[in-house]
């Protein structure tokens, strides 16, 4: 049997795949009934997840997580990142042997139609200036999201964060598409992240700053997440002034107060 680079005859695998399985119930990275599930649909993943490092340390990385099923695990899918791990979680997604994070949040129903925007509005660099949303809403420092079209007009999404794991620095960086559905709402598709995708909703565009509702879906039904607040310039350049003005905006038209908006540093050094 030929699995991830390495050869394993049918003896071999019973005893490492018997291994694999005692060391991840004795560290609960899986339930009982969830690991059940991947040992008999995944085992061949799981296999092939064990003889690379970056897979297992993305395992430890969700032991830690705890009873946080989204932030601590997306954290840990996007520091780690292999084609080994995509393959682990498109297997356990696809044969429903663990239930995704954001299934815990209500299905997202837009209360209005998002703003009739062109995909050529989101050309540029944009930084995540802000948030308000769920407790567990990614909101690292330094988020940047570039938007350019490629030769066929496709507007293409580079998405960028430092982030830090064990003291060891790393610039992460997703690439994806972004496309306009049918009903006004805007789609990115990540390369590496195929078992999900995100849905963005802009309901507010004023004096260069742009408010986007946001949901997430991997099995169809779309999770309301929060709302993230992009502009252009740094919110550390912005004015007294303009920052008043946004937080009042974002209050009049989005009933969002300014005591639940979480500003974040843009200012980084990674490129």
């Amino acid at each position: 049997m030929v699995n991830g680079g390495f050869v394993l005859n049918p003896r071999s695998f019973h005893k490492i795949l018997c291994i694999m399985l005692i060391a991840l119930f004795s560290l609960k990275v899986y339930a009982q009934s969830e690991g059940m599930c991947v040992a008999k649909k995944c085992s061949l993943n799981l296999v092939s997840c064990f003889s690379e490092k970056e897979c297992r340390n993305w395992l430890s990385c969700i032991l830690k997580c705890g009873d946080d099923k989204v932030k601590c695990p997306s954290f840990c899918g996007l520091y780690f990142q292999s084609h080994k791990i995509n393959q682990v979680t498109q297997c356990t997604i696809k044969n429903n042997c663990i239930e995704d994070g954001f299934s815990q949040y209500p299905q997202y129903s837009p209360d209005a139609s998002p703003l009739d925007l062109t995909l050529d509005e989101f050309a540029g660099t944009w930084s995540l200036q802000a948030s308000n949303g769920r407790k567990n809403i990614f909101d690292h420092e330094c988020q940047k999201f570039v938007f350019t079209k490629d030769a066929q007009q496709n507007m293409q999404v580079t998405y960028s964060v430092p982030l830090e794991y064990k003291n060891k620095l790393r610039h992460i960086k997703s690439k994806g598409t972004l496309i306009k559905d049918s009903k006004g709402a805007f789609e990115i598709r990540y390369e590496n992240f195929s078992s999900y995708h995100e849905k963005w909703y802009p309901k507010m565009i004023d004096s260069g700053v742009m408010a986007i509702e946001i949901c997430f879906s991997g099995h169809g039904t779309c999770h309301e997440y929060g709302t993230i607040i992009l502009s252009k310039e740094a919110v550390e350049n912005w004015s007294s002034a303009k920052k008043r003005n946004v937080e009042h905006e974002l209050f009049r038209q989005l009933q969002i107060p300014k005591e639940s908006i979480k500003w974040i540093k843009t200012q980084c050094s990674h490129k």
